[in-house]
């Protein structure tokens, strides 16, 4: 290929935007999916294409199934059909009227715009007449008998923020009526039908909201599978094929490992293609491959995206002044703000809109936005839709992929000060209709300065509030009269006093007219200098806003590269300005990170280790030297240790020896004091050591690996191949090695291998077994490590680095798995490979990471000079002994100033939060089982195995006794109106009770002991939990409403979401189920090492909190992720009222833990750096 042919290729990768039909040539890594698509939309007439953002569901409906049909591949139809294609946006009805009247789909091919926007309307009224509106169109389309017609509707998640957003009164009913003719028109048999949706898998427990929705979608749906490293590797090198051009197989490996597991994958991978293609295009010389080079040049997959966006947005301004390029980006900040959204549950949605409507709400020209548009629509961009078509009032925008949300660090931050302004404004509509409702006074105070304060900030108008609320000039409204109240109030004030001066002194004698001239001169003066004063405190508050913000928008464009730094930043923003906006910033760092304390070093650090106790951290770097560090990052010994650096160190599980291993080829055993004990000698560099876990043994690892006893005598040589990694197990049986000859080994103590684990296409760097020795993690230098059993069966693979991994590791409770890179960055997965945080910090690359003995901290090392001490748990606040027996249950007084627990010691009791004893409640004769504070924290409720509920009053006096039940009780609630008493029992009955101890009725029975019982926040439910594995939810009456199946095995807790919109189940057989109301489960947390016997909503509902019986207590978002750990042998939990404290019960003692740690508290606790860097490594 020569120079002048390579500038005709054109690019075969489309960027953000997805494949189109007559792109299927183009279209690689999906074979045989449409097939499957086939199959299911022949079957059942309704296909749903199901998957997470950025999985390629509307290239595989467009360039997959739509040119088989096409094709006639689907047995028993034809070639012949009208596809109409739309998304819902905001108006479902009008869109799909409008795709219907396209020509070639419901009218002709050729048609002036004016009848087709005639038949536009005709079509629009049919399908609002009934649910066969569809049908009904198609019949008066009278087309051909053997032409088949298939509806499209992409994104069909919009749907859901129809219902929610729109300030259409109806719009609950047309989206019924929208679903309703959807799901008529494939239940007949008179029209060939046929309806395919796209959405995205975190909506589908929205579609319980439409009748028959659930089913449909339930028989039609087909799951985007996950694109395997094969697939993508098609999806890079097959288009480049077909476009003529060849690509190194280096950038094909760099280009897999970068992509990693980011949700994004196929998007940005798309993206950068097509910018990598470009570069090439631009720059490549006759005949040359695409080389890393060319990717390099357009910032990789990181960046490309959000660089490239940047050069459209500074396009924008070329060629204009200063001040009118400035104007010229803001219309494209107000015009991306209109095309994007960030909901409640921070799920990014894209806006659809009329260019018309864009027009209306940015202020600006049709010309200047058409230009605009015209900009980022370009096909070296194609950030915004549609790509080619002439642009008219009605043509709809949009921006090509929720990806550019996600990936545009500039939009990225627009989306959140629009969701953060539109939150604010909403609630004072909120407070604008309790006014008109005469339920609200005017604004003053805080509550008012702080709306000012975003009106100066954001600078709200008529066409922007129209997108949140119908009544928006009455809100503004109520905001004016609100401030002009204030301003009356104080001028009145002035006056009143100016008047009485005035009165008073006129009552002088004449004699004094000059003195009280001379006083009011100088009472003016006063007001005056007080107005000045006034002024200049206006302008410091106004400057002091501006330069909080400034360092807010450098702390969050440090979030991705540095948290720490961020989180200082923001801190630092805090104290210029304590406005609401700047705290939730901070806040919203704080709550979604990990931060570190840095230990600084002289050279890189090669290796780090935890003591057992985990109070002490051992470093070893390139200096020679190892370190010895107290948990505070205090320096407690330096021992130089080597010629050459410390390749690595451990500590002995009896804490009384260290173990280093240099460059010079010696491994040295150590005293604690620094004197050394024994030299054990290599003939080349170590690079690993280890003790034994009886502590009784060493292994060293160089040109082969060898184990020694204490004294140094060799005891056996493992394997022949250069060591780059190894561990004993943790059974101290086995051994584990990787080696440069790209496998990893399990060998005996004498030597003998037991297993191999191959197939890597790049060298093993790091090993580690699991604490349960059946399972190997590796880490390899094509940047994936990989989960085995100890079979040398491959389980998972965890892809998300973009360089060799150094260094991987297991929790110690074999829950998570943290890897380092040379990508700078530390990764902490669950075992389902899901990746939990990404530790960002570091700037070179990573040598080595270590959990603590108690999991709750990690340490790394880096070539950056540093090692850094980075925090995942909750802190213990305060922990005292509570009973004589385990404690079954806790919980929190409504006030949050009190503490309640019941115990096996046939006690209650009622504690301050200092951990006082405020009263005892002693009567029950046998474990008690539940305890309960009444809604007004008056009173308490205690269910006991003797069979008896007791109500009590606070200083511990028996005020009720609920007799009746034949086995013990082993949940007791009040209803939400403290009324009512409703109990669990062993024998398998569920009883409901006034305060007065009489018997109302019995709710039901389950098949087996009744183990939780809880009224709905509205108290017209009932929620029960049970040993025969089944929750059930039912009426006051008795009627069983829902019923909750899917656990293996006992139902030991259960409860309901503050919202009443889900519930919460925890069973024995070590799974946590996530429900919707209506019994769908939404998400399983199934990794618990034990039985569940207790769960818990934060009070907001965002946060999930589990124990397990003996065990550890955990905290969890609600997408399954796990945010914290309570150490012990946890057996209750509950959250404190404002979710900020945690309380866990154990065997003996009550512990209290934060449970999202004080910001400030955490600033200053010493467990984060500082805003600044060591002076000899700055």
């Amino acid at each position: 290929m020569d120079q002048g042919q390579s500038q005709f290729l054109q690019n075969p990768f489309p960027g953000l935007r997805p494949f189109e039909s007559h792109e299927n040539h183009l279209f690689f890594g999906r074979d045989g999916q449409s097939n499957e698509l086939l199959r299911k939309l022949r079957e059942t007439h309704f296909l749903a294409v199901v998957g997470t953002s950025g999985s390629g569901k509307s290239s595989l409906v467009r360039a997959g199934l739509l040119p088989d049909l096409y094709s006639g591949m689907m047995a028993g139809s034809t070639t012949n059909w009208r596809v109409a294609i739309f998304r819902p946006g905001g108006n479902p009805m009008d869109n799909m009227a409008r795709a219907l009247s396209q020509p070639g789909v419901l009218v002709q091919d050729e048609i002036s715009e004016e009848d087709r926007h005639t038949q536009e309307q005709f079509i629009g009224i049919t399908l609002g007449r009934s649910a066969l509106g569809l049908v009904e169109c198609l019949r008066q389309a009278n087309l051909p008998a053997n032409e088949n017609l298939l509806v499209v509707v992409d994104q069909f998640e919009e749907i859901f923020r129809f219902v929610n957003k729109s300030t259409l009164p109806s719009a609950h009913d047309q989206a019924v009526a929208f679903v309703k003719v959807l799901l008529t028109s494939i239940q007949q048999q008179d029209r060939p039908i046929y309806v395919v949706i796209t959405m995205r898998s975190d909506y589908l427990g929205d579609c319980s909201r439409f009748r028959n929705l659930p089913e449909a979608i339930n028989d039609g749906q087909y799951l985007i599978p996950r694109m395997t490293r094969n697939q993508r590797r098609e999806a890079i090198c097959g288009p480049i094929a077909v476009g003529g051009a060849q690509i190194k197989p280096q950038l094909v490996q760099k280009l897999l490992n970068d992509v990693g597991s980011n949700p994004d994958q196929l998007p940005i991978m798309q993206h950068a293609l097509m910018r990598t293609w470009d570069h090439w295009k631009e720059n490549g010389a006759p005949g040359i491959a695409i080389d890393i080079s060319d990717y390099e040049a357009i910032g990789g997959i990181e960046q490309a995206l959000s660089l490239h966006a940047d050069k459209a947005y500074a396009e924008i301004a070329e060629g204009y002044s200063a001040e009118e390029g400035q104007r010229r980006q803001k219309i494209v900040e107000k015009l991306f703000k209109l095309l994007t959204e960030k909901g409640a549950d921070n799920r990014e949605i894209r806006r659809q809109a009329l260019l018309s409507d864009l027009v209306t709400h940015t202020g600006a020209s049709m010309e200047e936005i058409i230009s605009v548009i015209e900009v980022f629509r370009k096909p070296e961009y194609s950030f915004l839709m549609p790509p080619k078509r002439e642009l008219k009032d009605d043509t709809v925008i949009d921006i090509s992929h929720e990806s550019l949300i996600r990936q545009w660090k500039t939009l990225s931050v627009w989306v959140d000060e629009e969701a953060e302004s539109s939150k604010i404004f909403l609630r004072l509509a909120e407070s604008a209709q309790l006014h008109l409702d005469n339920k609200k006074d005017n604004l003053f105070g805080l509550e008012l300065d702080q709306y000012l304060e975003w009106r100066v900030q954001f600078k709200p108008d008529l066409a922007w509030a129209k997108r949140y609320s119908t009544d928006c000039d009455k809100c503004l409204r109520y905001l004016e009269e609100s401030q002009q109240q204030r301003e009356n109030l104080l001028q009145g004030k002035k006056s009143l006093a100016l008047k009485e001066e005035i009165r008073r002194k006129k009552e002088l004698k004449r004699t004094r007219v000059f003195a009280m001239v001379l006083a009011f001169a100088t009472l003016v003066s006063i007001g005056f200098l007080i107005y000045a004063q006034q002024q200049k405190e206006l302008a410091l508050t106004q400057r002091d806003i501006a330069r909080a913000n400034y360092q807010i928008s450098k702390a969050q464009s440090q979030v991705e590269k540095d948290p720490t730094v961020a989180l200082r930043l923001a801190e630092l923003a805090a104290k210029i300005s304590s406005s609401p906006l700047v705290l939730n910033a901070a806040h919203k760092i704080y709550r979604e990170n990990v931060f570190y304390k840095t230990l600084f070093h002289k050279d890189e650090v090669h290796s780090v280790a935890f003591s057992q106790d985990n109070n002490h951290m051992l470093t070893g770097s390139k200096d020679g030297v190892a370190r010895i560090w107290k948990i505070d990052g205090e320096i407690q010994l330096e021992i130089p240790a080597h010629e050459g650096g410390v390749n690595a160190v451990a500590f002995g599980p009896n804490g009384n020896y260290i173990l280093t291993g240099g460059a010079d080829g010696f491994v040295k055993l150590w005293n604690l004091d620094g004197s050394l004990q024994y030299n054990f000698k290599h003939t080349q560099p170590i690079s690993a050591v280890a003790f034994s876990p009886n502590g009784r043994q060493i292994l060293t690892g160089s040109e082969t690996a060898r184990l020694w006893d204490l004294k140094g005598h060799l005891q056996q040589v493992i394997g022949q191949a250069q060591i780059s990694s190894m561990a004993f197990s943790p059974d101290g049986n086995t051994i584990l090695t990787a080696s440069y000859d790209r496998s990893a080994r399990i060998w005996d103590l004498k030597g003998n291998m037991l297993k191999e684990f191959g197939g890597d296409s790049d060298y093993i760097f790091s090993v580690a077994f699991a604490p349960d020795s059946r399972k190997v993690l590796t880490g390899s230098v094509d940047g994936v490590a990989k989960l085995w059993d100890i079979r040398g069966d491959l389980i998972d693979e965890l892809n998300g680095h973009s360089n060799r991994i150094s260094s991987v590791a297991f929790s110690p409770d074999g829950t998570r798995m943290l890897t380092g890179s040379f990508d700078n960055y530390i990764r902490l997965w669950d075992l389902d490979g899901n990746q939990i945080y990404e530790l960002k910090g570091h700037v070179n690359r990573i040598s080595s990471v270590a959990f603590s003995a108690d999991g709750t901290k990690v340490l790394s090392g880096s070539y950056d000079r540093t090692a850094r001490l980075w925090e995942l748990k909750g802190k213990l606040v305060r922990e005292f002994d509570a009973h004589n027996d385990y404690i079954f249950s806790v919980a929190y007084s409504p006030d949050g100033t009190k503490l309640l627990t019941g115990s096996y010691d046939q006690t209650a009791r009622l504690w301050g939060l200092n951990g006082n004893l405020l009263s005892e409640m002693k009567g029950h004769n046998d474990r008690i089982n539940s305890i309960a504070f009444s809604p007004d924290g008056t009173k308490i409720l205690t269910g006991s195995e003797d069979s008896k509920a007791f109500l009590w009053e606070l200083n511990g006096v028996k005020l009720q006794e609920f007799a009746g039940h034949k086995g013990g009780v082993s949940s007791v609630a009040f209803s939400p109106d403290g009324t009512k008493v409703i109990s669990g029992s062993a024998d398998h009955s569920i009883r409901l009770w006034d305060l007065n101890g009489k018997f109302i009725k019995e709710i039901g029975k389950h098949d087996d002991r009744v183990s939780t019982v809880a009224f709905s926040p509205d108290g017209t439910k009932i929620l029960t939990t049970s040993w025969d594995k089944v929750a059930r939810i039912w009426s006051l009456d008795g009627d069983i409403l829902v019923q909750f199946e899917g656990h293996a095995d006992q139902i030991y807790s259960g409860v309901f979401s503050p919202d009443g919109s889900k519930v919460l189940t925890g069973s024995g057989d070590g799974s946590v189920q996530l429900w919707n109301i209506e019994g769908k489960a939404l998400l399983e947390l199934s990794n618990h090492p034990g039985i569940v016997s207790a769960v818990a909503f934060s009070p907001d509902g965002s946060r999930l909190l589990t124990a397990t019986l003996g065990n550890s207590a955990r905290l969890w978002d609600l997408k399954g992720n796990m945010l914290k750990e309570y150490p012990g042998q946890i057996i209750a939990v509950a959250f404190s009222p404002d979710g900020s404290q945690i309380l866990t019960g154990s065997t003996e003692s009550v512990q209290l833990w934060d449970g999202v740690i004080n910001l400030d508290e955490f600033l200053q606790s010493g467990r984060i750096d500082e805003l600044k860097t060591d002076p000899e490594n700055d």
